[in-house]
């Protein structure tokens, strides 16, 4: 038997199974350190936590007793993007411009 944990994103209530759970909070960890410079970074977070929020209901709507699972996890970051794919555009300056 799985267990599982309820969550609140996007201004939703998830039941999400704890290996699932970890995974995303890990994620979403992640992305939190990789914007920690940036003065939008919670700003940022926030859509990110609202577009998980929007797949997730998307796949699943509001039917009771679905349970997300370790590979609905895996979909949604692949969708979303993985956290060095944002810092590749965090780090990128801009080309100069031709004078």
């Amino acid at each position: 038997m799985e267990r599982t944990i309820t969550i609140n994103m996007g201004q939703r209530i998830f039941v999400i199974n704890e290996d699932a759970y970890y995974m995303l909070k890990d994620y979403l960890t992640t992305l939190r350190q990789v914007f920690a410079g940036n003065n939008s970074s919670d700003e940022i977070i926030s859509d990110i936590e609202s577009s998980i929020s929007d797949i997730f209901a998307e796949k699943y709507g509001t039917e009771p007793g679905t349970v997300i699972t370790i590979d609905d996890v895996r979909e949604v970051i692949n969708r979303v993007g993985r956290p060095e794919d944002f810092s590749c555009l965090l780090y990128t300056s801009p080309r100069p411009r031709d004078r």
